[in-house]
């Protein structure tokens, strides 16, 4: 049975990678390069708003990423990824807080994003 879980989970896992890769190149998200600092950025821009969206989505891949480690961690397999998925999805977070001001638009979701990926824990 433990086999079972492996070899569905890692299938499910790259299926979503195999998603995420045929997603065109405005909905890839780069931590990095994803927010412009330039000095007239306003919150009204449009990339502000594209990079929210993008940070959004990739929430939701992490979230179904999350879910299928923490499937394997409960069959007792290393729970690494598990972590690094986790981590990954603060990052993400911690970068749309620390970009808060260019998405004063958004401010009513911040709660609910911040708290979102944890519902299903």
């Amino acid at each position: 049975m433990e086999d079972f879980y492996l070899h569905a989970s890692s299938t499910l896992i790259s299926r979503l990678r195999d998603v995420v890769r045929s997603f065109p190149p405005q909905l890839q998200y780069y931590h990095k390069s994803r927010w412009s600092l330039n000095p007239g950025f306003s919150a009204s821009d449009k990339n502000a708003e594209d990079a929210f969206l993008v940070a959004r989505i990739h929430l939701d891949v992490l979230q179904c990423h999350f879910l299928m480690q923490r499937l394997l961690v409960s069959q007792a397999y290393d729970g690494q990824k598990l972590f690094d998925t986790a981590q990954e999805t603060m990052e993400v977070i911690l970068s749309i807080w620390s970009n808060r001001d260019q998405l004063q638009k958004f401010y009513f979701a911040f709660d609910w994003i911040a708290s979102s990926p944890y519902q299903l824990l």
